[in-house]
């Protein structure tokens, strides 16, 4: 009688280079899904549903904040509990009926102006529009929150930037509808940017398998004890909320002003992608021995100038031409490729790089929410008012963008918390072994980031939400 032996099988793990893959598409979609998020927030709650642009601002902070929670160790059980809670935010997105548009351009020519889309007897108006988002920007924000947990850390930061070219380039295409400000006889329904994301989402569960595990480098807390990385922090953090402060009226008069369409947008989004990483590539790479200061604040008067330039020529009836101001949107990737440079100069490894992109994404959710307040109680640019377009609007909205300017070039002070070139940095890194580590610089830094991005959430959440938008 023949006897069966029973030996034990076990599955042979993905291949090196399989595993390698997997984790750049995981960036990758997270890359796509956060910058198709993105680009809904003007031809969709702009245009679409017609809110206001500190709540447009808001939407795009709470979709941003989320990043804060990226963990520095990163693990198959990380990639597959993030991307199903991206999945299952999707899902519910896509198969939720979107609320009706402000103004129905099946039934009506939709004025170009805001002025009469403020009467409520112009037909097929639906006066709830703006309301009806709040579930839609809290569950973006989930979708952002499980697509950060289920990606890599910064060493395939890259595939996020390319994700992020890619999705521009969809949202060129698919969101330029008269529905939403464009020129195209056809786009989709707002449904349909949430099932593209749904795609990367499910995909990246399937790959989940073939993740490389990878374990913190450091001790966080370890690492924020020393003077030469909780410096660094405050600079982020300062430089950060400067140099993307900006106007809440920027997406409104951009629509009503400047006629810009979805696709031109999208595709100024796109080329400023790519700008930014060049900027942060060359920089990076070639700019470790130079003067960073002298880089930084050069950089950021040119940026500031050529904003500043085509914003009031839009303002003033100079030149309301879409390209142009859609053009001049490339100088925000400026500042950001400056910001991803000082990166790579001052960060030798994961948990470094993440803390500091933590401070500066603080930074930026503290901006938008004192642009907010600027806007709501002192300059009052609405939407109704910018679509009067009568000298005192004008005037109002030239306020707050000069405002706006004015502290990013303030904000150039925080420079002397930067190290002037890599000699520096390595003195500076050199007083970590000489005077050890310090509890209290940590502890003060790592709540004042934490109350500053608890404030920002929940006034972003307020300004999202009907009860307490207005």
């Amino acid at each position: 009688m023949a006897t069966y032996k029973v030996l034990p099988t076990t599955t042979a793990p993905p291949p090196k280079a399989h595993r390698g893959n997997a984790d750049r598409f995981h960036s990758f979609a997270f890359g796509y899904v956060h910058a198709i998020l993105l680009c809904l927030q003007v031809p969709v709650y702009n245009t679409y549903l017609r809110m206001e642009g500190y709540q447009t601002t808001a939407y795009a902070t709470l979709i941003t904040l989320p990043m804060l929670l990226s963990p520095t160790s990163h693990t198959p059980q990380h990639v597959l509990l993030g991307w199903s809670l991206s999945a299952v935010c999707l899902g519910l997105m896509v198969v939720e009926p979107f609320p009706a548009p402000y103004c129905d351009v099946r039934f009506v020519l939709c004025p170009r102006g805001l002025t009469q889309a403020a009467d409520e007897r112009w037909p097929h108006y639906n006066s709830d529009a703006p309301a009806s988002a709040a579930v839609y920007v809290l569950l973006s924000a989930l979708v952002v929150l499980g697509a950060v947990i289920g990606s890599a850390p910064r060493p395939t930061c890259v595939y996020r930037h390319l994700g992020a070219v890619v999705a521009y380039g969809h949202s060129a295409l698919a969101l330029n509808g008269p529905a939403f400000g464009g020129s195209f006889a056809l786009s989709m329904a707002p449904n349909a940017a949430y099932l593209l994301c749904l795609g990367p989402a499910l995909a990246a569960i399937a790959t989940a398998g073939a993740t490389t595990p990878r374990e913190a480098t450091s001790s966080t807390w370890d690492l924020l004890q020393r003077r030469s990385v909780w410096q660094l922090c405050v600079f982020e953090f300062v430089f950060g909320a400067s140099s993307r402060f900006e106007s809440t009226a920027l997406a409104p008069i951009a629509v009503a002003w400047a006629h810009v369409e979805p696709l031109s947008d999208a595709l100024a989004r796109l080329v400023a992608t790519v700008l930014a990483m060049c900027i942060a590539h060359l920089l990076g790479a070639h700019a470790r021995i130079s003067d960073w200061r002298r880089i930084l604040v050069g950089g950021s008067i040119v940026a500031v100038l050529l904003d500043a330039t085509t914003v009031f020529r839009t303002i003033w009836h100079g030149r309301r031409d879409q390209w142009a101001f859609a053009g001049a949107r490339l100088a925000s990737a400026v500042p950001i490729g400056l910001e991803l440079a000082v990166t790579q100069w001052v960060s030798s490894d994961d948990t470094t790089s993440v803390l500091l992109s933590s401070a500066s994404i603080v930074g930026s959710a503290a901006a938008s929410s004192l642009a907010r307040i600027l806007d709501t109680h002192i300059f009052a640019p609405s939407q109704l008012a910018v679509g009067r377009d009568d000298a005192i609007v004008r005037r109002n909205v030239s306020l707050s963008f000069a405002a706006s300017y004015a502290i990013r070039l303030f904000g150039l002070l925080s420079l002397g918390l930067l190290p002037a070139n890599a000699n520096a940095l390595r003195s500076l890194q050199a007083l970590d072994s000489l005077d050890g580590t310090s509890k209290r610089p940590a502890v003060m830094l790592a709540c004042g980031l934490a109350f500053v991005a608890i404030v920002s959430a929940t006034h972003s959440g307020l300004a999202i939400l009907p009860a307490t938008a207005s």
